[in-house]
């Protein structure tokens, strides 16, 4: 991917390529700050607000302050897309509690650090909404609320780098992990949805996750459909005997899962292996959010 050749850090437009942040900044030492992606189309970030709101949630979970109001970020990461050229992107914006002396007390640090960058859309081949992912079954185990809180989105990653190496090596697109006791928990960047006759099922809050943005938006989508919602305690089996699964995530948007290869390193055909008709709904229902 190419860089882009400016990023944003507290204010002031920098060259990317040259040192910005200091090597004695904690989210560089201990991972110790928050982020947030964002999705532009045409230059529209998509659902700003939601973002922001979520970024004060868990700045304040970690103690960290927020310096900006949501109108002067916003008003920022459109004129860093301007300056780059980009019309059709992600926008990250990382919070860290800033630079400090070494050792593990945050006290010493009273002038956190916020930087945005914006960068060229992934590329998610078409085929795969056509034919759907495969998800691999993770072993390791999503970190559980009374250690780092799945709700506050840490820049601290290790648990889902470990998954994701885990679906790596499964030859699968996304990892799933499953909470400490047993229970869905989400993905490594996505949050989980699968249907039985009527009903969409997506694992509880409770179990661990993070409350996606895209899939408060998705909830709201299928719920103007008809589709009853039920937010609960789900194990593995209940996804192999789903009639479709799909994920959603800010850069995924809503894509559909075919096959699951559970811990074992076998594989589950969803749907036989083929897209079902709500992830396509529900897709299309998305995109047509996009517009308006």
């Amino acid at each position: 991917m190419k860089l882009p050749q400016k990023i944003w850090i507290d204010g002031k437009f920098k060259d990317s390529r040259k040192p910005a942040v200091s090597v004695f900044d904690r989210g560089f030492l201990y991972g110790d700050g928050v982020y947030e992606t964002m999705r532009v189309y045409g230059r529209k970030i998509f659902h700003f607000p939601e973002h922001y709101q979520r970024l004060m949630r868990s700045a304040r979970g970690l103690g960290i302050k927020v310096k900006y109001a949501c109108a002067s970020l916003h008003s920022a990461a459109e004129k860093l897309l301007q300056v780059n050229g980009l019309k059709e992107a992600v926008v990250r914006i990382t919070l860290t509690r800033g630079q400090g002396p070494l050792g593990f007390d945050p006290r010493p640090c009273q002038n956190p650090v916020m930087v945005m960058a914006a960068v060229p859309v992934p590329n998610h081949a078409q085929i795969l909404y056509q034919k759907g992912i495969q998800l691999a079954l993770a072993r390791v185990r999503r970190n559980p609320r009374v250690s780092i809180d799945p709700a506050f989105k840490s820049i601290n990653n290790l648990n889902n780098i470990f998954a994701k190496m885990e679906a790596i090596k499964q030859k699968s697109y996304e990892a799933l992990m499953l909470n400490t006791e047993g229970y869905l928990a989400e993905g490594t960047i996505s949050n989980l949805f699968f249907v039985k006759g009527n009903i969409l099922h997506t694992p509880s809050l409770d179990c661990g996750l993070l409350a996606g943005v895209t899939r408060g938006l998705v909830i709201q989508l299928a719920k103007k459909r008809g589709l009853k919602i039920k937010e609960g305690f789900f194990v593995p089996k209940d996804l192999f005997l789903a009639h479709e699964v799909f994920i959603t995530s800010t850069t995924l948007e809503v894509m559909p899962v075919a096959r699951i290869v559970d811990e074992k390193a076998r594989v589950h055909k969803i749907n036989k292996g083929r897209v079902g008709c709500w992830a396509k709904t529900l897709r299309q229902d998305y995109q047509e959010e996009i517009v308006k």
